[in-house]
């Protein structure tokens, strides 16, 4: 297939062009928002590969791809096909490639006998709403959407019509008046779309009406032949009247043919055979039969004529809107049910009928709920509301049905009786059922719920009764190439079955589209909160298959969302919305994702074995059956969602992937900064840096580098996503910690990242001394000097900065103080069980040591090893408590390592460290939680405190310039300080990791600056890591 227009080739799309169509979607972002997501050809590639299209149409101008048009099978409904994408690169706006493509798919829409097609586009589109109404589409009038229909294959397959339109152009006779406004007339509760064409003196006109989407009127110059019911809602049960009303214009008698049709819910009884010279009525009769509501995205029910007229035949048709003679919703009013306590029922009623009527309705009580008011009677006007409670008390848990019976007396005498199934469910802890209403399949568990809806299928999960949720699993699709059959199509069964711990639900379908194949989809729920999906795939026929896949999509309106990329966890900002497409699912590096939703987690994890496939704003989870033989099945296994059952991305991640420990650990920003080596250049010390994007969106703006409040650099930038971004700057001569800083400035948005950069100069000084009769190990970095006697105490027992004592301690000797006896003060981390008195009883050295970090850094300071006798524990126990330092940077690194467990299990156990603060007087200490303002402080010494901190918070002396700043790594699960009139104490306890495997504890940072830091920045330090191995 290949259309020439003005240069412009319209082709089916092929693989080779898939760079070209990336091209032509990253050159169309402003038609779409401005969006700056940037598509590749691999990107399209998959999902053109995925795609359920019958077609995709490509406009060529020579090799660019200039235009983009989907055509596929309409899953919201029956008998139509839809344009699921439509584009032209704006700078070829103005040259009808729209027209063209949209012409194209609906020449194919003909050409397969389809009757309707579909799109969807928004209301300020007004480019292209009159080109979609030109080309015969119809704006449908709905509060929920802007979708468009055109019935132009209808009419053009119609034998009726053929011989006008060989006279029409069906396109260019249009006398149809084109507004940017919703389309319709509205007659009797009816609306009609009218098509009209005039050439050359002849006329047609062509009306469809809008529930049933079938053709009810047709016009031309040589008859009229309209379709006629009294109202659009029309009662189940009674009988209406229908006409069809034939007009002859011709001058010679018509020979008319009509018979009504059996459409399933409405039966009309209607039939003529008659020779028409002037105007003749044939009038039938509708028998409406009981069932479902109609969906307002579906096709209603419709009355049916088959009409021929001088042997040309055409269908007519009117859609209704079948109703009871009232309406009635009951619903239960709260989450939870509570045995033996009052619940209330919400009922709403509403009269269908054109008359006054009293209502009775009849509350029939089951074994699990009981109605303290069994009938209601009340007088409701025409088309009228009215609402009320009813108290009744719950008896069991479980899905409660009930058969309601409902009477209607209307004020002409009309008399109606019907029964309505009304199913609540009463939930509570321990409960397992299932449950249907009219448009949901339900599954119970505990708190839990799970909800299908018997439209799409779609399925929606939580903790609330909410219906509307932020995930969602689509219906399945088999390929390839994947069609949408099962969206629409209705299940051979559904059942609920109780499976242990669970709840499962199971729907089978068969597929049309690969005769012999059964497709059933399985949908679990455990009370914590742990959705299971799987699917199996059975082969009916006599021959093997050999290869199917199974397409599982999904959607999330996620916040706070963490994917595993290249070996880490990162987290994206909860500040700017996150769609799938916009992950680099390429560096994927885990089966799962996680989302904190503000409190209210969710969780997707996937077999290693399938492929995760993003697509703009949905997920699919792609899988491959392998060969099934004859009458054999295909067992896929499960997709898990958890709503709430892992309040954490590690658990989640441990669930995912089959691991025993859930060890706390960092993640990293979506956009962040890594130092990756600091120099020497030109007497001054500089930095390489890199600049990761971990978000598909690029940056293209100015990229601004500060040093400690300097500007270094600025320049205009492109960090492509998922790309690096690498730069230098040059920072100052001395010796510390420099705070630099990346401003990134674009369109709208200003951004900024800052990171650590540690800059040693000189050496750390390791000496030994006597002091009061004891030997004190001694470490001097040039800033920093930290002491340790192990014949006092097993710990540091000072830090000085910059001359500026800032521990408390009671060297040489132990004394008392407060709650502590023995009490030695300093700086300790020791493993938990233990208390002073133990430790006082083994031997503890202290000695120099060196120790590299994960760059290749060498710290060197001070390590007190302790090894112990009996204990009721800890027997033949050895730790090392390690104080490690840089030259010239004002931080302290320490962390533990257990040398010698005696056999003992370190799964459950945890490493304390504790610091007591000295600031003079106590008084002159205070404390700043972090995000406190500068008034937001606690002063030491006064009252009795628990402070919970975080990274940024600080702790500051009326004696000294710097600020003292404990940074915990993300294993910690406590972080505190403790005050009192007699001390103030720091307090850091972490498990050890790796379900006790790992024996060194992750470092804990004691950092001095005169600089306000955030918990952000501090966090940066958790990237540094310790070998478990000395440096000799």
């Amino acid at each position: 297939m290949e259309k020439v227009m003005n240069k412009i080739q319209v082709v089916r799309y092929q693989p080779g062009l898939a760079d070209a169509v990336a091209k032509m979607w990253n050159m169309s972002r402003d038609s779409w928002g401005g969006d700056n997501r940037v598509m590749t050809g691999e990107q399209v590639k998959t999902k053109e590969e995925n795609s359920d299209n019958i077609e995709l149409y490509i406009a060529l101008d020579g090799k660019e791809v200039v235009g983009y048009c989907g055509l596929s099978e309409y899953k919201e409904d029956e008998s139509a096909l839809y344009i699921p994408l439509l584009n032209v690169r704006p700078d070829y706006h103005g040259r009808k490639i729209g027209k063209l493509l949209v012409l194209e798919a609906l020449g194919k829409t003909v050409e397969l006998g389809w009757p309707r097609l579909d799109l969807y586009t928004w209301p300020g589109n007004t480019k292209a709403v009159p080109l979609y109404k030109k080309c015969g589409f119809f704006w449908e009038d709905r509060d929920d959407s802007t979708h468009l229909m055109n019935f132009i294959p209808a009419v053009l397959n119609t034998p009726l019509l053929k011989p006008v339109f060989e006279k029409l152009d069906w396109y260019s006779s249009s006398t149809r008046k084109i507004e940017v406004k919703p389309d319709g007339k509205n007659e009797n509760g009816f609306t009609y779309y009218d098509y009209e064409w005039e050439d050359e003196g002849t006329h047609a006109r062509v009306q469809f009406e809008r529930s049933g989407r079938g053709m009810r009127l047709i016009e031309t110059d040589e008859f009229l032949a309209e379709l006629v019911l009294n109202g659009h809602q029309l009662i189940e049960g009674r009988k209406e009247s229908i006409s069809l009303r034939i007009v002859n214009k011709s001058g010679n008698p018509l020979a008319v043919e009509a018979a009504g049709k059996d459409s399933g819910r409405v039966n009309c009884s209607l039939s003529s055979s008659v020779m028409v010279s002037g105007e003749e009525v044939i009038t039938g009769v509708l028998d409406i039969r009981e069932g479902e509501a109609p969906d307002s995205w579906k096709t209603h029910p419709s009355a049916e004529v088959d009409l021929s007229i001088n042997g040309l035949s055409c269908s007519l048709s009117l859609g209704i809107h079948p109703k009871k003679p009232a309406d009635i919703t009951v619903s239960l009013l709260g989450h939870l049910s509570y045995l033996g306590k009052q619940s209330e029922v919400a009922v709403e009623v509403k009269n269908n009928l054109p008359e006054e009527a009293k209502v009775k309705i009849q509350f029939p009580e089951t074994e699990k709920l009981l109605f303290e008011q069994k009938e209601i009677v009340l007088n409701v006007k025409p088309k009228e509301r009215k609402s009320f409670f009813l108290p009744a008390v719950v008896k069991k848990h479980g899905f409660s049905e009930h058969l309601l019976q409902v009477a209607l007396t209307g004020s002409k005498g009309g008399r109606f009786h019907f029964e309505k199934k009304a199913g609540l469910a009463l939930k509570g802890f321990g409960s397992q059922f299932g449950g249907e209403t009219e448009e949901y399949w339900q599954i119970f568990n505990g708190n839990s719920q799970v909800n299908i809806r018997k439209r799409d299928y779609t399925v929606k999960a939580g903790r609330s009764g909410k219906l509307d949720q932020p995930f969602a699993f689509f219906q399945p699709k088999l390929g390839k190439p994947y069609t949408a059959e099962f969206a629409k199509k209705k299940p051979v069964s559904a059942e609920w079955y109780k499976d242990g711990a669970a709840v499962t639900h199971k729907l089978e379908f068969l597929s049309e589209n690969m005769p012999g194949i059964k497709l059933s989809i399985f949908t679990s729920l455990y009370a914590e909160g742990l959705v299971k999906r799987w699917m199996e795939c059975e082969n009916g026929r006599e021959e093997p298959v050999e290869q199917l896949y199974i397409s599982q999509s999904m959607y999330h309106e996620g916040r706070e969302m963490v994917f595993p990329l290249a070996g880490e966890a990162v987290a994206f900002s909860d500040m700017k919305e996150l769609l799938y497409g916009d992950v680099n699912f390429s560096s994927l590096s885990g089966n799962w994702y996680f989302a904190g939703q503000g409190g209210e987690p969710v969780g997707l994890a996937w077999p290693e074995s399938a492929r995760a496939v993003p697509d703009n704003w949905q997920l699919s989870i792609e899988f491959r059956t392998g060969e099934i033989q004859a009458k054999e099945k295909a067992v896929l296994e499960p997709v898990y969602l958890s709503i709430g059952a892992f309040q954490s991305w590690e658990e989640f991640a441990a669930f995912a992937t089959h691991s025993p420990s859930a060890d706390k650990k960092s993640t990293a920003p979506e956009k962040e900064m890594n130092i990756t080596s600091v120099f020497m250049r030109d007497e001054k010390y500089a930095a390489d840096l890199t600049l990761n994007n971990h978000r598909l969106q690029p940056f293209e703006g100015k990229l601004s580098i500060s040093a400690d409040g300097s500007v270094k650099a600025a320049e205009e930038i492109r960090l492509e996503g998922g790309k690096d971004y690498k730069t230098s700057v040059t920072l100052g001569e001395k010796a510390g910690i420099s705070i630099v800083s990346a401003i990134l400035e674009e369109g709208s948005s200003c951004e900024k990242i800052d990171s650590i950069v540690l800059m040693p100069g000189g050496e750390v000084q390791i000496s030994s001394e006597e002091e009061a009769g004891l030997k004190v190990a001694k470490a001097v970095n040039g800033t920093v000097e930290i002491k340790s006697a192990p014949g006092f105490y097993p710990g540091i027992y000072s830090i000085t900065v910059n001359g500026r004592k800032w521990l408390d301690h009671s060297f040489p000797s132990l004394q008392a103080k407060g709650w502590w006896n023995p009490w030695g003060g300093g700086m300790k981390t020791i493993p938990s069980k233990l208390n002073v008195f133990s430790i006082l009883k083994g031997q503890t050295e202290a000695e120099a040591a060196a120790v590299r970090d994960n760059s290749g850094e060498l710290w060197q300071g001070l390590k007190v090893t302790t090894r112990l006798g009996e204990h009721p524990v800890w027997q033949g126990l050895a730790f090392a408590q390690y104080y490690l330092m840089l030259p010239g940077v004002p931080l302290i690194a320490s962390f533990l390592r257990i040398e010698e467990a005696g056999g003992k299990l370190l799964a459950g156990e945890y490493a304390v460290t504790d610091a007591f603060l000295n600031g003079g007087k106590l008084e002159d200490l205070s404390i700043r939680p972090d995000g406190a303002d500068e008034n937001g402080f606690y002063t030491a010494g006064k009252d009795e405190n628990v402070l919970f901190l975080g990274n940024g918070s600080s702790v500051c002396s009326t004696h000294a310039e710097e600020k003292l700043y404990m940074a915990a790594n993300s294993m910690a699960d406590l972080n505190e300080a403790y005050m009192n009139k007699e001390a103030c104490q720091l307090i850091s306890r972490q498990p050890f990791s790796a379900g006790g495997r790992d024996s060194q504890t992750k470092p804990v940072f004691m950092l001095f600056d005169s600089r306000d830091l955030s918990g952000k920045l501090l966090d940066r330090l958790q990237k540094i890591s310790f070998s478990n191995e000395e440096t000799e």
